[in-house]
Parts: structure tokens; C-alpha cells; sequence
């Protein structure tokens, strides 16, 4: 699986130095403009940055490196079920390049919300629908 992350530890091991010395050379690549740097709850995590991609003429893979906002995967759930009358998890996974899990808790959260029900006999055959106007 390609990696589109990179943190201090990971970087220390691939350059056989350590820890704090990857982090020097991340936080150097950084302040090149190579590489952003973004803090998670886990610390700091690096990937290529805006101009990076748009050097290598990669500025759609920068996009979907960077994933979909959780606002445009609702939308694009709800445009899908507008379009088609429903939806089912494996189409979540697809359309929004998530994991099954997430796809689930996607569409979980969208029901709670009165955006979609859920129809069929749970789990196996769950879809969901539009709600009744």
C-alpha cells in the first residue's frame, strides 16, 4: 500500500539515523516547502505539499491524497441516492474511497440525521433511501 504520510519515527528508520533525526530532516524539507507538516492526535505527520504535487504536474493526486471533506462525501452519498434511489454501504466504499467501517458510520450518521432510512434486513441486505416527503 503507497503511503502518503510520513512521521518522525518512519523517517528516522529510512534514513537509519533515528528519531530526532528525522525529524530534522522533515522539519528541513518543511521549511523548504516540500513537505507540510500536519499535528494529529498521534503528533506530527508529514506529506508532499500543494506545490510539490503541482511541480510534478500531479495537482488531481494531491486531491485525492488529501481524501474527500467529510461535508463533500455527504453530499456525494446523498447526490448518489438522489440519482439512483438508493444506496448500499459497498457503494459508499467505492464512491468516497472509504473503509467499510467508515462507510458505515457514514451512512449510520446520515439516517440519524433524517438525510436517508434504512431499509432491508440488517446487515446483510441494509440499504438506504431518500425519506418519504
Amino acid at each position: 500500500m503507497l503511503r502518503r504520510r510520513i512521521d518522525t519515527d518512519q523517517a528516522g528508520k529510512l534514513i537509519q539515523k533515528g528519531t530526532e533525526e528525522g525529524r530534522i530532516v522533515l522539519e528541513r524539507l518543511r521549511e523548504r516547502g516540500i513537505i507540510d507538516a500536519d499535528d494529529e492526535k498521534r503528533g506530527r505527520s508529514y506529506h508532499l505539499s500543494t506545490g510539490s504535487y503541482r511541480k510534478f504536474e500531479k495537482s488531481v493526486d494531491y486531491v485525492r491524497a488529501h481524501g474527500i471533506s467529510e461535508p463533500r462525501r455527504e453530499a456525494l452519498v446523498l447526490e448518489y441516492v438522489h440519482t439512483h434511489g438508493r444506496i448500499e454501504r459497498k457503494d459508499v466504499v467505492e464512491l468516497c474511497d472509504l473503509s467499510k467501517d467508515q462507510a458505515g458510520r457514514l451512512l449510520t450518521k446520515l439516517a440519524k440525521e433524517g438525510k436517508l432510512v434504512r431499509q432491508g434486513n440488517p446487515p446483510r441486505w441494509t440499504y438506504y433511501e431518500l425519506p418519504s416527503p
